[in-house]
């Protein structure tokens, strides 16, 4: 698995004193706070079956759902999702889900490509376009995993929100979601644009529960101690000071 270099984080030496990361993750670290006490483990119970039978009702409980939170613009990389369904294959079952929507209306031929791959590679039934939606968190809680595909962001805001409320992630290895995720520890890295790397990830979320479950543990408590408001405030505080001082 390689990585690769980000071109938006500033050189090295300068991140040594500028935490980048905690900086881009404070403006939205509010509302996934928010989301991680109000769907939490105690919740989950109640949301799965809710959105697995908004897709299909035969779902419930058996097969894995794995999905992503995103804009469906060409950035955001969601060929991969449809690659990593391909890859997984009948066997799994696993049906995959992504809610977002082009927010501005400027890619709408993206969507149309995209489900004319799903539909050339026999994924119709698999891949399910829910739209915008409001209730975000909810749909992270009922995940088997998250999936995240963008691979040029500085952050990757709903890697931190799957965490929040304790759902399984497998990001790229690059960028903002190689900072954010602890390989192995607090979710799971692939290639960058490998649809088959990231399907290989999922089926080990999905074939040892006591792994994911770990990653569900570790993922919570990691956000908890690195993510929370008051630590990021302080963070960019520190950095006010450091500025001043130079």
């Amino acid at each position: 698995m390689q990585t690769t270099s980000n071109p938006i984080r500033p050189p090295t030496a300068a991140r040594a004193r500028w935490p980048w990361m905690e900086i881009c993750a404070l403006l939205s670290v509010a509302q996934i706070v928010i989301a991680g006490y109000r769907f939490g483990v105690a919740n989950q119970a109640i949301q799965i079956p809710l959105l697995k039978h908004l897709i299909d009702p035969t779902l419930y409980p058996r097969d894995p759902l794995i999905g992503t939170l995103a804009q469906v613009v060409p950035w955001k990389r969601l060929e991969v999702l449809i690659e990593a369904a391909q890859a997984l294959g009948d066997e799994e079952k696993a049906h995959f889900v992504v809610a977002g929507a082009d927010l501005f209306g400027e890619h709408r031929g993206y969507a149309v490509q995209l489900k004319a791959l799903c539909a050339r590679s026999g994924l119709s039934d698999r891949v399910h376009w829910l739209g915008w939606r409001e209730d975000g968190a909810g749909i992270l809680a009922a995940l088997t995993a998250y999936l995240h595909t963008a691979d040029a962001e500085p952050l990757g805001r709903a890697i931190l929100e799957a965490m929040a409320v304790g759902t399984p992630c497998v990001a790229p290895a690059a960028c903002g979601p190689a900072e954010i995720i602890r390989h192995g520890d607090t979710g799971l890295l692939y290639e960058p644009g490998n649809g088959a790397d990231a399907a290989r990830a999922l089926r080990r979320v999905i074939h040892d529960p006591a792994f994911a479950e770990h990653l569900r543990l570790a993922a919570r408590r990691d956000f908890q101690e690195r993510f929370m408001a008051e630590r990021m405030a302080a963070e960019i505080a520190d950095v006010y000071r450091a500025l001043v001082v130079e």
